[in-house]
């Protein structure tokens, strides 16, 4: 009671009890009602019933000279929230394909995978257009064949909770191919509204010289034996290209990544996970968040990898680049090398060219297989620096390090170290043809070695 005047109390509780009540009471008399697709597609409705209720509770106090309820009470702020989660939880996980073969791993118990039987479809006497794939759920493989036709077999999948629905689901989407006037298409039909459990499985045969472009929202893309260019985009799936002859161009936004045996540039662009890409004889270019491992190997015409922390460019590529858990591998290269990055521990084996590192937070060594012949310029904040030089290097050197300390195994009369404060220096040169060499770090030690 507030004012002397009594409180009305919300019936909203006990509206909600109602209508849960009813829809188990009509999914126990009619189990084809699917409960869970109801409550993902239509649970805002709760929040609107909640208002109107609100609404017409406040003006009916009001006008009984009552004093109305609270707009929201802790329980109700707390039922609120919780509605808004569990909601957004469901849409999101049945937006997904909760139900799917891949995606978020949510079993529910009522539902089974059920597979429909394959179909070939054929498009014949293809012209040499581009082939373009577009599937909305589903792996995709494309592969060459001796044939000038299209052929697609097509399989279907979908989890729910009995055969009579997987059969009336699968009904509503088919598959079509279109020879358009630039382009061969490769597409969903859609016939129904409840298509978006299903799931379309593509093996293609096409001609071996055709481009072709591949899509899916859910699902992977395996691509291999093709001459022509290639073009790869999945928002959850992993693709996985080999043996092709043109340009490569990879987009994800999840899963892994291989591409092998591409004669033109492979370009992988997104985010994701793990990223394997050898033996091309173009460009790598990788630009994206991806929580790896990444691995290049063997690039004949240069490496660019480009992320928020990292900023590395590699000519050519015999051995190999890694990164992984925050440490960053580069191995068996002549060519030179410029690396921004932070928080990444850096190790280079077997290298010979120009160098660049700017690095923070992590600990770098640096091994060369030959003389240096190029400048090496080493800047670090927050860890150590260990370059290591064959005996019969000869270089002009300058380092420096801020709370740390110097260690020089060369023991030439030529070089020197110096303390000021707490700065420590090495400076000096070894033979008289030698390139520039420039160190700096703070916290951590500087180390100039022998090779053994």
């Amino acid at each position: 009671m507030a004012n002397g005047k009594p409180r009305r109390k919300s019936i909203f509780g006990a509206l909600v009890l109602i209508g849960i009540g009813t829809l188990v009471l009509l999914n126990n008399l009619r189990p084809g009602l699917e409960l869970w697709e109801l409550f993902s597609r239509w649970w805002p409705l709760l929040l609107i019933l909640w208002g109107v209720t609100k609404l017409f509770e406040n003006l009916a106090a009001r006008s009984a000279g009552e004093t109305p309820p609270p707009t929201l009470t802790g329980g109700e702020i707390f039922l609120l929230i919780f509605l808004l989660f569990i909601g957004g939880a469901v849409r999101t996980i049945d937006g997904l394909g909760v139900n799917d073969d891949r995606g978020i791993h949510l079993e529910l118990p009522w539902f089974e995978t059920y597979r429909s039987a394959e179909e070939v479809k054929t498009l014949k006497a293809v012209a040499d257009k581009p082939l373009v794939v577009t599937n909305y759920r589903g792996d995709v493989s494309v592969q060459p064949h001796d044939s000038p036709e299209v052929r697609v077999t097509v399989s279907k999948s979908v989890r729910t909770s009995s055969q009579e629905r997987a059969d009336e689901r699968m009904k509503q989407l088919e598959l079509e191919i279109i020879e358009g006037a630039s382009t061969i298409d490769i597409k969903p039909k859609i016939i129904g509204s409840r298509f978006r459990r299903v799931r379309l499985h593509l093996q293609i045969q096409i001609p071996r010289k055709l481009a072709a472009t591949v899509s899916t929202d859910n699902g992977d893309i395996h691509i291999q034996g093709l001459d022509g260019p290639v073009k790869a985009e999945t928002m959850n799936g992993d693709v996985e290209i080999r043996d092709t002859g043109g340009e490569v161009n990879v987009g994800v936004k999840g899963g892994k990544v291989t591409v092998a045996g591409a004669k033109g540039t492979v370009k992988v662009s997104g985010r994701g996970g793990e990223i394997d890409v050898s033996d091309i004889a173009g460009e790598a270019l990788i630009d994206g968040e991806f929580y790896g491992p990444i691995a290049v190997r063997n690039v004949s015409k240069g490496t660019h990898f480009r992320s928020q922390r990292t900023d590395l460019t590699i000519g050519q590529l015999p051995g190999r680049m890694e990164i992984v858990h925050g440490t960053l591998t580069i191995e068996d290269t002549s060519s030179d090398i410029n690396l921004v990055t932070r928080e990444k521990d850096i190790r280079m084996e077997k290298i010979s060219g120009r160098l660049r590192i700017v690095n923070t937070r992590g600990d770098i060594e640096v091994s060369y297989a030959r003389p240096p012949q190029g400048e090496v310029d080493i800047t670090n904040q927050s860890g150590g620096v260990e370059l290591i030089l064959p005996e019969d290097s000869q270089f002009e050197i300058h380092a420096s390090t801020r709370s740390g300390d110097i260690e020089n195994s060369f023991e030439d009369p030529g070089l020197k170290i110096t303390q000021d404060g707490n700065t420590a220096t090495l400076e000096g040169k070894r033979g008289t043809k030698g390139p520039q060499v420039r160190i700096k770090t703070s916290y951590g030690t500087v180390l100039l070695r022998k090779a053994s």
